[in-house]
């Protein structure tokens, strides 16, 4: 925690401040003087509230949750992608730099519980043949599977698009618009069928800091520190379950034999 004591001099209307202040704000300028300090402040309260729920309630994940990269490493991000990235993501990745995961591919060990490392920060379910387990993803990971996979979405005709969170081998992915900032959700059936839902609604306030993944990011960590999603063991694994159990967010009753649940 900053505690910030200024002095006032005496008989006049200015404030000085103590060197190790100064060396602190000069500090904080040269990290995120090009960023709205509204969107610094809410970005950093987002990833304090996710790694906080995290270290509490699933400390496996919370170790996966790599430290914030620089400047300069987004700069050569972009310069590989052809693109920039919204400041809000920028930002996002200046506090956490995403999860330490292995390489997603095709192989079918990545639906085996008992072989994976750590559960995805975004979550997921598992019922029948569907397995699924969102990592937000390290911009190492966005450049491969934007690279690799962006190109064969023909039917989506996305233009600087990236993919920033993903559970392998791409059962359900997250697509950011790096041209407005919108957030998308998708399926392998993307691919065939081009479609895609969106994650945020329109904000009269978001069209200049283009923060649908921030939004959604908040809101996500509301649901969990209200106790909506929760981290479940399920078929031998921990992951966080998007299929809330409890009252007031899902009610169960039984029709001609046939017990329904109806989540909220």
């Amino acid at each position: 925690m900053l505690i910030v004591n200024f002095s006032r001099e005496t008989h006049a209307d200015t404030y000085t401040c103590t060197p190790h202040i100064q060396d602190a704000y000069k500090t904080w300028h040269t990290n995120f003087a090009k960023y709205p300090i509204s969107l610094v402040r809410r970005t950093k309260k987002c990833w304090d509230s996710l790694r906080s729920w995290a270290s509490t309630n699933y400390p496996q994940l919370a170790r996966s949750l790599t430290p914030g990269v620089s400047e300069s490493f987004l700069d050569h991000i972009e310069t590989t992608l052809g693109w920039e990235l919204p400041l809000s993501v920028r930002l996002l990745y200046r506090f956490c730099g995403g999860q330490d995961y292995e390489a997603i591919d095709d192989d079918d060990d990545m639906h085996d519980d008992d072989k994976r490392t750590y559960a995805g920060l975004l979550g997921g379910y598992k019922f029948y043949d569907h397995n699924v387990d969102v990592k937000f993803l390290s911009l190492e990971m966005v450049v491969y599977l934007t690279k690799n996979t962006i190109p064969h979405l023909k039917r989506l005709k996305a233009q600087n698009w990236i993919i920033i969170a993903a559970s392998g081998p791409l059962m359900k992915f997250f697509l950011l618009n790096c041209r407005d900032g919108s957030l998308h959700v998708a399926t392998r059936k993307c691919a065939s069928h081009g479609e895609v839902i969106n994650c945020v609604p329109p904000h009269p306030d978001s069209t200049t800091m283009q923060d649908s993944l921030l939004r959604w990011l908040e809101e996500y960590s509301r649901r969990l520190n209200s106790g909506m999603y929760k981290a479940q063991k399920n078929g031998g694994a921990i992951r966080i379950s998007l299929f809330p159990d409890q009252e007031p967010w899902c009610t169960e009753a039984v029709s001609q034999g046939v017990q329904v649940s109806d989540e909220f």
